[in-house]
């Protein structure tokens, strides 16, 4: 999924990481997801605050960095742009996706090009 959107997107200073195990449904999803962003920054020789990454009150911050969290009861990750450009990971069930919710963040013209709304 991810290797799709490299062609489209310059992801040369990003990060994303999904997993199936990080769902939702799993009780410890959040936390799970916040140790593995921690340790990703860590192992990108950033020095985060632990206590900030994974405070599940409120979310993730670090300067010079955007992150964003996502989960649904199929997967849960993260992403992380490096080069401080926004960026944001939003995962779901195809089937709830409707048109009213993905034309609050498209185009008209992404609407009109898009197959379905799970498209975009």
């Amino acid at each position: 999924m991810v290797e799709e959107l490299k062609p489209l997107v310059d992801l040369r200073n990003t990060l994303i990481v999904i997993k199936n195990e990080w769902n939702s449904k799993n009780p410890e999803h959040r936390i799970q997801i916040r140790r593995a962003l921690f340790q990703a920054l860590v192992d990108h020789g950033l020095k985060p605050s632990q206590e900030n990454i994974e405070n599940l009150e409120k979310p993730p911050e670090m300067e010079g960095i955007s992150i964003s969290i996502s989960h649904c009861p199929l997967a849960g990750g993260f992403a992380v742009d490096y080069g401080g450009k926004g960026i944001g990971l939003d995962l779901e069930v195809s089937d709830r996706i409707q048109k009213p919710v993905v034309a609050r963040v498209s185009s008209l013209k992404e609407l009109e090009l898009a197959p379905r709304p799970s498209a975009l």
